[in-house]
């Protein structure tokens, strides 16, 4: 081949690769917000929202943003660009799903919580379904804010979240309030979520994952660091129902109550399968109690097959899969597959990725059985006596 006709080729092998490059980064650059909120939700091939299959389909942080407005003016109608006008539907888009098609990064710009306001009855809520696809909401802040606090601020008996990673880089903070990374106050479900990032919660009631649960919280982990007058790793206060197959591995700090997974366990409510591994530290500064608890601080419900850490600091005099600490796993037997023989049992192959090196905590899948995105970094060698 002659050396023009080597250096055309080269040219155009370049070119092309340069032009996939571009493309490639394109379709995978995270959608930044700048503070905007959207007039619509383009809903490009999406539906109606009648089921997960015709969900409305939410892109960008402006989108979401806008769909906040929309719950917390009480306005239950949804302009969509994809020539279909959003049917009216019932409060705080009851019966509505939506669906998030990608990563988005809200940027460090204030958030404004979907429903939000005071923890009354009058106070908006988000009552359809949210399902994340298992990607990620970064960049989650909330300087200070007067009410409920999260991603959501309520979530109404009849609305579901799932599938959603949230990463938290800053504070968020709702010293007034309840608050969560996902939601302030959860009396419908969570499931299938994961709270993430260096920030950390802050608020009256504060939680890795939610401040409140009066419902369920199924299958999620919380790394996040919380504190408040009462924290719990996962759930400041599980107040009613059900709290399973959860762990936490963040620091909890209280000046009431601090519990590795909630602050407290009130009469109706059910603690079962949760692990605490706050290497950190669970404490409290204060309160008539003067101590912490690994689970939880204080229980008037049920508590069954919880375990945690030996290595958590502390004296922790409670122990039992059935008591405030949960119970000591043998260090040495620490494995991280479901099954009788360690911690993880009763836990679900399809709900989680167990890691079969034996090396990583487990990761969590999506309801569709996809692993969402990042698997906990945390090693087995970080639980040595």
């Amino acid at each position: 081949m002659q050396k023009g006709s080597r250096l055309s080729l080269i040219a155009f092998v370049t070119g092309m690769l340069n032009c996939i490059s571009t493309l490639w980064a394109k379709e995978h650059t995270v959608p930044l917000w700048d503070g905007s909120i959207a007039t619509a939700i383009v809903n490009e091939d999406g539906g109606d929202g009648s089921s997960l299959s015709r969900a409305i389909r939410i892109t960008t942080p402006a989108e979401l943003a806008y769909l906040a407005q929309q719950v917390n003016n009480y306005d239950t109608h949804l302009r969509l660009k994809n020539n279909m006008l959003h049917r009216k539907a019932g409060e705080g888009f009851s019966s509505t799903w939506f669906r998030l098609m990608n990563d988005i990064d809200l940027n460090g710009h204030p958030w404004m919580p979907i429903a939000t306001g005071p923890a009354t009855d009058v106070a908006p809520s988000f009552r359809g379904t949210f399902d994340g696809g298992g990607n990620r909401v970064a960049g989650l802040f909330i300087p200070q804010a007067t009410g409920l606090a999260g991603l959501f601020g309520f979530i109404g008996r009849d609305g579901c979240v799932q599938n959603l990673h949230v990463t938290v880089p800053q504070t968020i903070n709702s010293t007034a309030s309840y608050i969560g990374s996902v939601t302030g106050w959860n009396d419908g479900i969570i499931r299938h979520c994961v709270a993430s990032g260096a920030g950390l919660v802050k608020g009256g009631s504060a939680g890795g994952i939610a401040g409140m649960n009066s419902n369920r919280i199924l299958n999620c982990y919380a790394t996040l660091d919380v504190t408040g007058e009462n924290s719990g790793g996962i759930t400041a206060f599980n107040s009613a129902d059900t709290l399973a197959c959860c762990y936490a591995t963040g620091s909890v700090a209280a000046h009431v109550e601090a519990g590795g997974i909630a602050a407290y366990n009130g009469i109706n409510g059910v603690i079962k399968h949760c692990i605490a591994l706050n290497m950190k530290g669970i404490t409290t500064s204060g309160g008539i109690r003067q101590h912490a608890g690994r689970i939880t601080d204080d229980n008037d419900g049920i508590l069954t097959a919880n375990f945690a850490s030996p290595a958590i600091p502390g004296k922790w005099q409670r122990q039992g899969a059935a008591s405030y600490d949960g119970s000591d796993f043998a260090v040495k037997a620490f494995h991280t597959t479901s099954g009788p023989a360690g911690p993880f049992d009763g836990w679900s192959t399809t709900a989680w990725h167990f890691d079969p090196q034996n090396i990583h905590l487990p990761a969590l899948r999506t309801t569709e059985g996809m692993v969402i995105d990042d698997q906990p970094v945390l090693i087995r060698t970080d639980y040595t006596d």
